[in-house]
């Protein structure tokens, strides 16, 4: 099913339910073409919560009932093969950006589920591109780890650049975020310490990841936390000018200022810092800096004063803005010195913390024999809306609209993954 008609149903319904108006759905594509000439890219939904047009809790009664209308036919869908490559018969698209796609997709050799992304050079970079892909095979393949999506195969099949790798039933964290707009604190802590796990058994491999962000964190419906796409990894010997001094790498919305730089003076607390704006993410349900452009965003990231996540939502405590704070650092050396450190700094704060209340399920905390996992979380009930959800609803809301332009509402568990990659949101 393409995103487009996914979202034509979507306003279809909220017209029809009396939540929205043509020109307010004018208004709203207006916007999203605004963004999208500074480089920001928003579906028609994060724009419609954006510009206050639909509340959280209307585009929850509309999504749920496109899916009471529509669910079935997305159901046959997903279970249609669409194609093949080789052994690889191909489901459903996952996501698509730049010049990589992502399929579910069936290895009828190895006969399991797996993860296959398909690289596509860009121009007359071929070369260049094949590079790149040996590399991030190679590291791929030294990082056998509880906490990183492992790495099957690779390689250039049928004109095709492909790397299989390991399907991990769940959703992104980006997901997540979209649907329910910020993480209690102690699951967000939780979360970051199992990519921090991650972090410290990539670089004493001498691997940086590089582009730490939500897309890139994978929480399975077993309640593990795995980190994924290194792409854009590289060893920390490696003077290759493959992406030297000068090139900015990085999702710039937790870019570090050493890659907006481009200086390539990067180490270990690069990833430690955009894991930190990752935090800032979950905890608030924004982005540290946002604006039209890409470029002054990664501009904030390296100029601009630190952001308080209090700023956002008042009642963060201040061991969880401190920490976040600290991660974020502009100086290198004010941050945690190395993943490891980071960890000891995460245990420390959780004993402060009270017990998390979780909305979906609570979270496991896999264990592994570097770093023992701290006590579970006990249940509770449902967490009331937070500050941050109910500005996007109340016209009079004193937090700015570009520190909610991210939030969603929540989605009951079972229709989740095929609402977010039905509507592309």
């Amino acid at each position: 099913m393409h995103s487009n008609e996914n979202s034509t149903r979507l306003l279809e319904m909220a017209v029809d339910s009396g939540f929205l108006t043509r020109p307010q759905i004018t208004a709203a594509f207006a916007r999203q073409a605004q963004l999208q000439k500074g480089g920001v890219t928003m579906s028609i939904a994060q724009v419609l919560l954006e510009r206050r047009l639909l509340a959280p809790a209307q585009l929850k009664r509309v999504m749920e009932s496109v899916e009471k209308r529509y669910g079935s036919e997305r159901a046959r869908d997903e279970d249609k093969p669409t194609g093949k490559i080789a052994q690889y018969t191909i489901y459903e698209e996952l996501e698509s950006s730049g010049n990589a796609r992502v399929f579910r997709a069936k290895d009828s050799v190895m006969d399991r589920t797996v993860r296959l992304k398909l690289l596509t050079p860009s121009g007359d970079d071929n070369e260049n591109w094949e590079e790149r892909f040996k590399r991030e095979m190679i590291l791929a393949a030294k990082l056998q780890h509880p906490n990183i999506i492992t790495t099957y195969s690779g390689g250039k099949i049928e004109g095709h650049l492909i790397i299989s790798m390991e399907h991990v039933p769940g959703f992104t964290l980006w997901e997540r975020l979209e649907r329910e707009g910020n993480i209690p604190e102690k699951i967000a802590w939780l979360i970051a310490r199992e990519v921090a796990k991650a972090l410290s058994f990539a670089a004493k491999h001498g691997i940086l990841h590089r582009d730490i962000n939500p897309k890139a964190i994978f929480l399975g419906d077993d309640g593990k936390v795995k980190l994924g796409e290194f792409g854009l990894s590289k060893a920390l010997t490696d003077q290759s000018n493959l992406t030297s001094a000068g090139t900015t790498v990085g999702s710039a919305f937790y870019i570090s200022p050493e890659q907006a730089r481009g200086t390539g003076d990067l180490d270990p607390r690069t990833d430690i810092y955009s894991l930190g704006a990752t935090v800032f993410h979950m905890l608030t349900g924004s982005f540290p800096f946002m604006s039209q452009s890409m470029v002054e965003v990664m501009h904030l990231h390296s100029t601009a004063s630190r952001p308080d996540p209090r700023g956002v939502l008042p009642e963060i405590s201040a061991g969880s803005a401190e920490l976040v704070m600290r991660m974020m650092a502009l100086d290198m050396n004010k941050r945690p010195m190395s993943a490891d450190m980071l960890i000891s700094n995460i245990d420390a704060l959780l004993q402060s913390l009270p017990d998390a209340e979780e909305n979906v399920r609570k979270l496991t905390v896999p264990e592994d024999s570097e770093h023992e996992a701290p006590e579970p979380l006990r249940s509770a009930s449902v967490k009331a809306k937070t500050k941050a959800m109910q500005a996007v609803a109340r016209p009079d809301s004193s937090v700015p609209a570009s520190r909610v332009s991210t939030l969603a509402p929540d989605v009951k568990p079972g229709i989740l993954r095929r609402l977010l990659s039905w509507f592309g949101i």
